[in-house]
């Protein structure tokens, strides 16, 4: 599941990037795991552990953690990449 992930990651950067040209500041920094429902929190869980188990870095995060992180108050809580995460 992970190399799909990464997959479908680099293919669309390249659709972006090299096929179309968008010029939308891409920043390859990871993927944030956020819900913003009670069900989408729950449903998020198993998805956390995944990430941990494979030692992907992440920081579990609040919702103000999230709102300062991506400007949106809407999320709940989840995983957004660690700082220093490459990807």
């Amino acid at each position: 599941m992970l190399r799909l992930n990464r997959f479908a990651i680099g293919w669309l950067q390249e659709l972006v990037e090299k096929l179309h040209q968008i010029r939308c500041d891409w920043q390859a920094r990871g993927q944030y795991r956020v819900a913003a429902t009670p069900a989408g929190v729950r449903g998020a869980d198993p998805i956390v552990g995944v990430r941990d188990a494979l030692a992907l870095p992440q920081e579990s995060s609040s919702r103000d953690q999230i709102a300062e992180r991506l400007g949106t108050c809407v999320l709940r809580q989840g995983g957004l990449p660690a700082r220093h995460d490459p990807r």
